[in-house]
C-alpha cells in the first residue's frame, strides 16, 4: 500500500549521521532547514556511535527557538559497522544511513538524509512530496568530473555503464518501505564489506553500485554542489546549461569538496550562507583553531567582509586571475621577441674566409 506524503500535516523526518566533532556543522544545516521550512513540522534525528552530552546539548540549544522542530539523538551499536572499511578520514557514521530502516519505526515510511556540510535555502516540501516512481531513493547527479576518463573507469569498476547517472549521496530521499521489503541495508553492508577498501568514495560508491537501477534522479537544485558554480562553459557545456537554473536558485547548497567554509582561508563558493546560519547556533562564536594573532585578525576581517556580502578570498582569487589574464599578451610578446646573438668569435685555428 502506497503512503501519502502530500498532506501538509505530515512531518519531515530528517536524518543526520555524525560524530560529535561535526555537530556544529550539522547544527548549521539543521537551523537552515528550520528557518526555511517554518510551515512544516520537522523531526530531526542524529545517528552517532558515541554519546557526547555537551555537544548534543549545544545542538539541541541551537534548535530550541524553533517550535516546529524536534530533535532526537540515537546512539547506535551495530556489528555490521565494525565490518566495513573506515580510517581516520572515513568514520563509521558515514555508513549509518544504511541503518535507517532499523532505526525508524515501521510507521515511518520515508526519511530525508542530509550531509552535515550543506545549507538549506528553500522550502523542501516539494522534494518531500516527490513521487519516487517506485524507486528506493531519490538523489541528484554528482559533479561531472571526468579527467582523463577517470569517471568512465570508476563507473566500469562499479558495474555501471557510461550512460548510467552517478549520484551524490549528500542528499537522499529514502523510501524505507522499499528498503525493508527488499532488505537493502544488508545488501549495502555486504557490498561495502567486500569492496570498501578499494572504493574511491566508499559509502557513496556502494549506494551507486547496489542501487544503480533503483534511483530516481532529481534536479541538481536539490543538491547543488558548490563547485558547480565553477563549471566552465567550454569544459562542461552540457552541464553548464543544465545547472544554470539550479545555480541561480538552489534549494540545498552542498559544500562537497575539501574547501569547507569553516576552514581558515577557505575558498568555498558562497560560504556566506554557512556563516549566516552558524550565527544562529550555539556555536556562533566558533573559529578555526589554532590561529596566530595575525591569522585571527585576518579571519575576523574576513567575517566582517562576509557580513556585507563580500568574500575576501574570492576577491583575491579574482584579482590574481585578472592580473594573470592581463599579463598573457605581454608574456606572448616577450616570448616572440628574438634576442640577437653575438657573432661567434673566430679562434686562431679557424681559417679566415
Amino acid at each position: 500500500e502506497l503512503r501519502e506524503y502530500k498532506d501538509p500535516e505530515t512531518p519531515f523526518e530528517v536524518l543526520f549521521c555524525a560524530e560529535a566533532g561535526y555537530y556544529r556543522h550539522a547544527a548549521v544545516a539543521a537551523v537552515s532547514l528550520a528557518e526555511n521550512n517554518r510551515r512544516s513540522r520537522t523531526n530531526i534525528h542524529v545517528l552517532t556511535c558515541v554519546e557526547n552530552r555537551v555537544a548534543e546539548g549545544m545542538f539541541k540549544e541551537s534548535l530550541a527557538p524553533y517550535r516546529h522542530v524536534t530533535v532526537a539523538f540515537h546512539h547506535v551499536s551495530d556489528s555490521r559497522l565494525d565490518e566495513v572499511f573506515f580510517d581516520r578520514h572515513l568514520t563509521k557514521e558515514a555508513y549509518m544511513r544504511f541503518l535507517a530502516p532499523a532505526v525508524f519505526p515501521a510507521s515511518v515510511g520515508r526519511v530525508l538524509y542530509l550531509d552535515c556540510d550543506l545549507v538549506v535555502l528553500d522550502d523542501l516540501r516539494p522534494l518531500w512530496n516527490m513521487d519516487l516512481r517506485g524507486k528506493a531513493i531519490a538523489a541528484a547527479p554528482d559533479f561531472p568530473w571526468d579527467e582523463n576518463g577517470a569517471l568512465a573507469r570508476r563507473l566500469a569498476s562499479l558495474g555501471l555503464s557510461a550512460t548510467d547517472t552517478y549520484v551524490n549521496s549528500g542528499v537522499l530521499l529514502l523510501d524505507l518501505d522499499r528498503w525493508r521489503r527488499d532488505n537493502l541495508s544488508d545488501r549495502l553492508f555486504a557490498y561495502a564489506k567486500a569492496r570498501g577498501s578499494v572504493l574511491a568514495f566508499h559509502d557513496q560508491d556502494a549506494i551507486n553500485a547496489v542501487l544503480h537501477d533503483d534511483i530516481h534522479v532529481v534536479d541538481c537544485r536539490w543538491n547543488l554542489q558548490s563547485r558547480m558554480y565553477r563549471l566552465g562553459r567550454r569544459s562542461f557545456p552540457h552541464e553548464f546549461a543544465a545547472t544554470r537554473q539550479a545555480r541561480r536558485r538552489p534549494a540545498i547548497l552542498h559544500y562537497s569538496t575539501g574547501e569547507k567554509p569553516w576552514l581558515f582561508r577557505s575558498q568555498a563558493v558562497r560560504k556566506k550562507h554557512y556563516f549566516h546560519y552558524l550565527g544562529k547556533t550555539a556555536w556562533r562564536n566558533a573559529r578555526p583553531a589554532p590561529l596566530t594573532l595575525p591569522q585571527f585578525a585576518e579571519w575576523w576581517l574576513g567575517r566582517q567582509f562576509l557580513r556585507v556580502g563580500a568574500d575576501y578570498m574570492q576577491i583575491i582569487s579574482l584579482a590574481r586571475h585578472a592580473i594573470s589574464r592581463s599579463w598573457r599578451p605581454v608574456r606572448r610578446s616577450l616570448a616572440s621577441v628574438r634576442v640577437p646573438t653575438a657573432p661567434k668569435r673566430r679562434t686562431k685555428s679557424e681559417p679566415s674566409s
